[in-house]
């Protein structure tokens, strides 16, 4: 279940949720509108852990191989880039 106060407005009207949060084994990226871009998963020093393509409205992506802490999930599209922190638990 998404919670209203998770969904962001981007620019041209398009809606990003990134979703759950906290989050144990997966996190989806919903994004409404044309969808093609990635979200790249990042330690709170800049290192990049994690890259998936977005080609759908939602992606699901596994963070079980992913250490339990707080990340920034940054989300680019033709048009933008969208960074949101994460945690991620056991």
């Amino acid at each position: 279940m998404i919670d209203k106060s998770d969904i962001e407005n981007m620019s041209g009207g398009q809606k990003l949720a990134i979703y759950p949060n906290p989050a144990h084994s997966f996190i989806t990226v919903a994004i409404d509108g044309k969808p093609i871009g990635q979200c790249k998963i990042y330690t709170l020093d800049g290192q990049l852990i994690k890259r998936t393509s977005l080609i759908q409205n939602e992606t699901k992506i596994n963070i079980t191989d992913v250490r339990p802490n707080i990340y920034v999930a940054e989300v680019i599209t033709e048009t933008q880039v969208v960074r949101r922190k994460i945690e991620i638990i056991d």
